[in-house]
């Protein structure tokens, strides 16, 4: 793509996407409280979960908001755990991508309800039938609602694609015609794992959609374990006899970090009379280590005892490389049937 058709998307970026983006936002549905799983399709909903936390209120603090496996995130956990995803995916998203991200996640009554408002405010309007961060290839959908009476039955239109290609044409421009209120499909196919635009240009109006890349990375879970561990089997004493226990990333563990809010103690064993197991005290932790005191305290002497074995241990979270597709496999190619050999040229003979 040369120079100055990306100095051009660029201008009309900053010249007409301002007014656009504040009626494409006024017109999103309202999120509700809800819980998100980041257990898959985790770049996409990292965005709802970032929309929501943005928009909640503050008395639902200590509502559950994300969730991950078998592990559940309160409102500011989930601020934690989702921080450490995206810094593990290596993903910083723009706000014109967070909202075609979110755009993209609509459907059914929510997306015919998002369309519906655009119609009133703006002049175009696009949605999308595909994952637009999973495949190289979706269609985009372009809907042309003028807000007022254009000249003549149809008008010119043009797209523009930066890192990819139309499949209609094979390049990076497509021209087309189009109908007040009509709509088309476009399909894209485009370099998924860079930053991409799509200027789309009908009579004048200009709108630039801004596509986020796909991570090069996906997240994988597992446990780390303390490498220390309480181990007691003392009887009729007083005091605390519990022990801090942490778990902590090796210096190696680079692409790797400790899930906020996933610390916990875990009991082989834990028989006891006349003693307190206090296993709710603090957590002092990052994403690299986390440590709570386990505490065994003694309420008397007289007839106590107390038999524990305990470790700690937390989710980890590791960014691991994304596998490109491989092509698919040529079809084989039949062997050519047997020749005859050839027979060799005679030498002349000598005169």
């Amino acid at each position: 793509m040369n120079n100055w058709f990306r100095t051009a998307l660029s201008a009309l970026a900053l010249a007409v996407v301002p007014n656009v983006c504040l009626s494409q936002e006024s017109c999103l549905p309202a999120l509700q409280p809800d819980i998100v799983d980041l257990t898959s399709d985790t770049q996409q909903r990292l965005i709802v979960l970032d929309k929501m936390l943005s928009s909640r209120a503050e008395a639902r603090d200590t509502g559950i908001a994300a969730k991950y496996e078998g592990y559940a995130f309160d409102y500011n956990n989930a601020k934690k755990v989702a921080s450490t995803m995206s810094r593990l995916l290596h993903v910083d998203y723009s706000n014109d991508e967070k909202h075609t991200m979110f755009v993209s996640r609509l459907s059914g009554n929510a997306l015919e309800a998002y369309l519906s408002c655009l119609r009133n405010k703006s002049d175009l309007s696009y949605s999308f039938a595909g994952d637009i961060l999973g495949a190289r290839s979706f269609f985009i959908k372009i809907n042309w609602h003028p807000t007022y009476r254009p000249q003549g039955d149809e008008q010119k239109g043009t797209v523009q694609l930066t890192q990819g290609k139309f499949v209609k044409t094979g390049n990076s421009e497509m021209n087309f015609t189009i109908r007040p209120t009509d709509s088309i499909f476009v399909a894209v196919d485009r370099d998924e794992f860079e930053r991409s635009q799509i200027a789309i240009m009908i009579d004048g109006k200009v709108q630039v959609v801004n596509l986020p890349p796909r991570s090069r990375f996906r997240i994988v879970s597992g446990i780390k374990r303390s490498t220390d561990k309480l181990e007691t089997g003392t009887v009729e004493t007083s005091g605390d006899i519990g022990k801090t226990l942490c778990v902590q990333l090796e210096n190696t563990e680079l692409d790797s970090a400790l899930v906020p809010g996933s610390f916990k103690f875990v009991f082989a064993r834990k028989q006891v009379s006349r003693v307190v197991v206090q296993e709710n005290n603090p957590v002092t932790e990052s994403d690299r280590s986390a440590c709570s005191h386990l505490g065994v305290v003694f309420q008397t002497v007289f007839k106590s005892y107390a038999y524990v074995t305990a470790h700690a241990e937390a989710l980890v979270f590791f960014a691991a490389p994304v596998t490109a597709t491989a092509p698919a496999p040529a079809a084989p190619v039949a062997a050519a049937p047997p020749q005859p050999p050839t027979p060799p040229n005679p030498t002349p003979p000598n005169r």
